[in-house]
């Protein structure tokens, strides 16, 4: 009965369709068939992921030479003023030096999924791999690149962990068989 089973597969082909079309958010399919074209009309285009990175680098306004200049965010060197608004990210970790209604989005250090609000008197600290959800400020930078703390939890998981007792047991075990 190859007819039966191509109504299975047809029927579930209706559900699959009826839930990104009339599921919880019904503007998903939009976004799927905008995504799917982007992404195939950048493959025609030949642009690879090098040139893509390039077109959305990532950039500090920091103090140089007494003007405000924007510079790629790995020439942020410790000691310089950047400035922070609605959108940054945080370029490097420092110490706040001014604050106007500043949150910050620090769930990839902390997981905590509410904005924290930051002003120099209570938590003068920022870290970088944070996003400025509203407000504005301007910090001075403590460290950069490995250094930060974003830098040394990715030291930390890079890590290979000690071989634990059975990893050693059965490696000496393969050995001898």
């Amino acid at each position: 009965m190859p007819g039966r089973a191509l109504a299975g597969r047809n029927l579930w082909f209706q559900e699959e369709l009826a839930d990104l079309i009339y599921g919880p958010n019904p503007n998903r399919w939009l976004r799927v068939l905008f995504e799917n074209d982007t992404l195939r009309h950048l493959a025609r285009q030949g642009i690879g992921q090098n040139s893509l990175r390039a077109r959305v680098a990532q950039t500090a306004t920091v103090r140089r030479s007494g003007d405000w200049i924007v510079i790629p965010r790995e020439q942020v060197v410790p000691g310089d003023l950047f400035r922070l608004s609605a959108g940054d990210l945080v370029p490097a970790d420092g110490e706040l030096v001014s604050t106007k209604d500043l949150h910050l989005n620090e769930a990839a250090l902390t997981g905590e999924s509410l904005p924290a609000e930051k002003t120099v008197e209570t938590s003068p600290g920022i870290w970088m791999g944070s996003s400025v959800v509203s407000g504005s400020a301007s910090a001075v930078a403590t460290e950069t690149g490995p250094r930060t703390m974003m830098g040394k939890i990715a030291a930390t998981l890079s890590a290979r962990p000690p071989a634990s007792d059975f990893e050693r047991g059965t490696a000496r075990f393969a050995r001898f068989i």
